[in-house]
């Protein structure tokens, strides 16, 4: 996997064009790596109470308006975050630092 200067992964904007019916690449296009679906959680403290994420990396090219390939999911029981541009070592951040990601677009 490649990454950019800033360590961004490029993640190419979908096109209707680039797949099939059900997000399977054309033979001609290379297949995405394979992701590491176990989630990572972490703890955020806010406002004197703990809150507790769970984060995984999803395949998103069947997503309605995929900005992207793939995007990080965010989760907690109340809430939902969607982030479409993140490190290539999200996997190694700490808790703040994922809690600061997960307010990325």
């Amino acid at each position: 996997m490649t990454t950019d200067m800033s360590g961004e992964v490029p993640r190419p904007a979908p096109s209707a064009a680039s797949s099939t019916p059900g997000g399977a690449p054309h033979g001609h296009e290379r297949p995405i790596e394979p992701i590491d679906s176990t989630p990572i959680t972490f703890a955020q403290h806010v406002d004197g109470a703990w809150l507790s994420w769970s984060v995984v990396e999803v395949d998103a090219r069947a997503v309605p308006g995929a900005l992207g390939a793939r995007c990080l999911i965010f989760t907690r029981p109340d809430c939902i975050r969607r982030v479409w541009n993140y490190p290539a070592n999200w996997r190694t951040l700490d808790g703040a630092a994922l809690a600061a990601l997960s307010w990325r677009r």
